[in-house]
């Protein structure tokens, strides 16, 4: 585990975190009355889903990644065996034009029907739409499969598996944990910033999501090229 893998292992983190509609919904549940519990089921159900489904998508890569690209089980590549350092460039580009699609892409001019469905959640509710809406983006199935290659890439120990299972889920779910943590652990007066963090987010999504997702891309592209494969 290096620091290009652990930057790249952020980086589809951040992908995954970077979906404005959850934690839009998760600002409006943490300032309502009574909304915490719903927010701890809705941030459970996501965190959970992340975890698992990358858990179960590495596991199938290892195998899949060592027959393609030639790497042994313990980890060393067989002779003749070549690639894998494409992987931060190709990455990198990927990340950059997805993030300027989302730049460039309107708001949504109405609210979102999930902000009526979450004013009706009960908690255990909140754990299904959670899990459901961790999946719900092509970018964060694409953002999980890429982090599953490249931690089941190389044979890699258990133990490194299981740390960049972690830190995927822990990156990836800080949209719709961070804001709980922030009202339970702020007091009443972070509510007024956590409204006008949420305001904020409605009016530029699009921006903010796509300007992120740019910024990662630009750091994995730079590794990458730090480290050219020609």
């Amino acid at each position: 585990m290096n620091t290009l893998e652990i930057v790249e292992i952020i980086g589809l983190g951040v992908v995954v975190a970077a979906n404005p509609l959850p934690v839009m919904g998760q600002l409006a549940l943490v300032t309502r009355d009574g909304g915490r519990p719903t927010a701890l089921g809705f941030a459970s159900g996501w965190a959970g889903t992340v975890l698992l489904v990358l858990g179960l998508l590495a596991t199938g890569m290892a195998a899949v990644i060592g027959a393609l690209f030639g790497f042994e089980a313990d980890g060393e590549r067989r002779a003749g065996a070549e690639g894998g350092s494409w992987v931060p460039l190709v990455l990198g580009v990927a990340l950059v034009v997805l993030g300027v699609l989302s730049w460039v892409r309107k708001p949504r001019a109405t609210p979102s029907p999930l902000m009526k469905t979450l004013d009706a959640l009960t908690p255990a509710k909140a754990v299904a739409v959670g899990a459901g809406m961790a999946l719900f983006k092509p970018k964060t199935i694409a953002a999980l499969l890429a982090a599953s290659a490249i931690i089941g890439a190389e044979g890699r120990p258990l133990l490194s598996s299981v740390i960049l299972v972690l830190l995927v889920t822990a990156v990836g779910s800080l949209g719709v944990v961070a804001p709980l943590v922030l009202a339970v652990t702020g007091g009443p007066r972070i509510g007024g910033g956590l409204r006008t963090a949420q305001r904020t987010l409605e009016r530029h999504s699009s921006r903010i999501t796509g300007g992120l997702v740019i910024a990662v891309g630009l750091v994995v592209l730079a590794f990458g090229l730090a480290e050219p494969p020609w």
